[in-house]
Parts: C-alpha cells; sequence; structure tokens
C-alpha cells in the first residue's frame, strides 16, 4: 500500500512480466521454425514472420499487433488471451490450433486454411477472410459442457498432482479452478476413456519437464503407448490426430 497526494491509500499496480526472449519490434523473422516455443507473455509489434513455422507452440497472454504471418505454418499451436490486432494470416495454413478468448481485431486471413482449428469466444467479426462458415473451424461461444465419468473425473485430478501437468493447465485452468474441458473433449476424440485414464496415470509418474500445450501431452500419450503395445499394434486413431 502506498499513500497518493490526496493521502489516500492506494494499492501498488504490479506490472506484468514480459517475454523478453520471444518479443520483436520491427524486426524480420522469416522462413524460421519455432517448435514447442514459449513465446507466453511475449510483445511483438510489426515484426515479419513470413513463411515461418510455429509447431506445438505456447501464445498465451501474447500480444503481437500488426505482425505479417503470412504463408506461415501453425500446428498444435495454442493462442489464448491473446491480442493479434492488425496481424496478416493470408495463405498460412492451420491444423489441430485454438484461439481462446483472443482478439482478432483487423486482423486478416485471406486464403488461409484450417483443420479442425477452435474458436472459442474469440470474435471474427471484424476479421478478413474468415467466418463461421469457413472450412475446417469450429466456433464456440464458451468452453463446452462436459459430463465425466466419476473414473476420469479422478484421474485427472490425480494427474494434477504433478506440478508439471498442474501447471501446463491442459487439464485445468488453474486460477478459476475450472476443467478446461475443450481440451479434454479433445483427448476424447483422440483415445478412449479407459486409455486416457491409464495414460494419464503413467503421464502423473513419467512427465518431469515443463510444457504449455495439449499437443505435447497427446504426443506423450502416442509414445507411451507405442512402446506398451509395440509398433505393430498401435491404433490407427493415434497416427494423425492431435
Amino acid at each position: 500500500m502506498s499513500i497518493n497526494r490526496k493521502g489516500f491509500f492506494q494499492k501498488k499496480v504490479k506490472k506484468q512480466k514480459y517475454n523478453k526472449f520471444f518479443s520483436y519490434n520491427n524486426k524480420i523473422r522469416t522462413d524460421r521454425e519455432f517448435i514447442y516455443k514459449n513465446f507466453e507473455k511475449s510483445n511483438s509489434y510489426n515484426t515479419r514472420f513470413t513463411r515461418s513455422a510455429f509447431k506445438y507452440t505456447n501464445f498465451y497472454k501474447v500480444i503481437m499487433k500488426y505482425c505479417g504471418f503470412n504463408g506461415a505454418l501453425f500446428i498444435g499451436s495454442e493462442f489464448k488471451n491473446a491480442n493479434l490486432k492488425g496481424s496478416r494470416f493470408k495463405s498460412a495454413k492451420f491444423k489441430d490450433v485454438i484461439f481462446l478468448n483472443t482478439k482478432l481485431d483487423k486482423t486478416d486471413f485471406t486464403r488461409a486454411t484450417f483443420e479442425n482449428v477452435f474458436f472459442v469466444n474469440t470474435s471474427l467479426k471484424s476479421a478478413r477472410g474468415i467466418n463461421a462458415d469457413t472450412v475446417g473451424l469450429t466456433l464456440l461461444n464458451s468452453l463446452p459442457t462436459l459430463e465425466l465419468s466419476n473414473e476420469l473425473e479422478d484421474s485427472i485430478l490425480k494427474a494434477l498432482n504433478n506440478e508439471k501437468i498442474k501447471n501446463s493447465q491442459t487439464l485445468m485452468f488453474n486460477k478459476k479452478k475450472r476443467y478446461n474441458t475443450l481440451n479434454i473433449m479433445k483427448l476424447l476424440n483422440i483415445f478412449t476413456e479407459e486409455e486416457i485414464i491409464l495414460g494419464l496415470d503413467i503421464a502423473t509418474r513419467k512427465v518431469y519437464k515443463n510444457f504449455y500445450t495439449l499437443s505435447y501431452l497427446v504426443s506423450f500419450l502416442k509414445r507411451e503407448f507405442q512402446t506398451k503395445n509395440g509398433s505393430n499394434e498401435i491404433n490407427t486413431k493415434y497416427v494423425d490426430n492431435i
């Protein structure tokens, strides 16, 4: 607490730390590859990422205004609480990408293509080249509602005892103590409930590195099931889904 000039107490406002390493202003970062990178809380302006590839990349609370992503590739990446005002995504390709609570004011997606892409609580009204009828995307006003079995819910809660899984917020949003039902729904589209329960038990014991996206967890589960079942006995639905 501090006292202002009028003699009233006021709370000190904490300045939000930002990610300097992945913050770019008026830079050229064309034809680059970013794999499993963490852009969280980075701040970029007027930077060109033309034809760059972003695979399994975390864009949580990023500010990337008036940046160029024309011809870029996005796979398994997640934009959450992001501000992409004025950025250009012409002819970009998106696969297994999530846009959650993201601002798309004056963005341009002309000729962009989408495959299994979710826009949740993210308005497309002021975005060009994209609308609710665009092929390959699903538009949701809020996170989906799921009825979880007791067994699945117990396995999720046990998995959250692993700090790396908990901090990733792939299964639950930490501040709101609310299940990440979108990710759980996506897991149920890839694995059976029994496989998820088994896989989360393995992940609880074996995951020891920081990770930030659902795609990492899915890849981990696929590898574990391949090892368990043998390379010739893999359930075919594991192969290309994230």
